[in-house]
């Protein structure tokens, strides 16, 4: 067993954990409704589908690795990342019902699109 390779395997686990922390999606992202989600989470999954002409309703969010089934290039997902930031520095109501951390600063803003992005974005073409 290579244990270089087991290291590392643990700082990439561990990273993901610390981002996931920090910048991660609020549980109050999610609510009891029918659709588990609240209506911001939706609007950003929707132009989520919309950045790839997938229908929003067909996609199944609850699949393991959903956000495999498309690819987007590399501008796509800048005009989403150019949409998100500019949505949770502009709605505070955003970025309480998302974000752990409901800290209206540009870096902090940054980070954390760029976490949603790695996580949940689309496949690059």
């Amino acid at each position: 067993m290579n244990t270089k390779n087991n290291y590392l395997k643990l700082d990439i686990n561990m990273m993901s954990i610390l981002m996931n922390r920090l910048f991660g999606i609020s549980k109050k992202a999610y609510n009891k409704e029918k659709t588990g989600f609240t209506s911001i989470l939706i609007k950003i999954l929707k132009k989520l589908c919309k950045m790839v002409d997938t229908d929003f309703k067909k996609m199944n969010f609850a699949k393991e690795n959903w956000y495999l089934q498309h690819e987007w290039t590399n501008e796509q997902e800048n005009e989403f990342r150019i949409w998100l930031t500019s949505l949770l520095k502009h709605s505070s109501k955003a970025r309480n019902s998302i974000m752990i951390h409901n800290i209206k600063d540009d870096v902090f803003i940054s980070k954390f699109v760029e976490s949603f992005i790695l996580f949940y974005g689309w496949k690059l073409k």
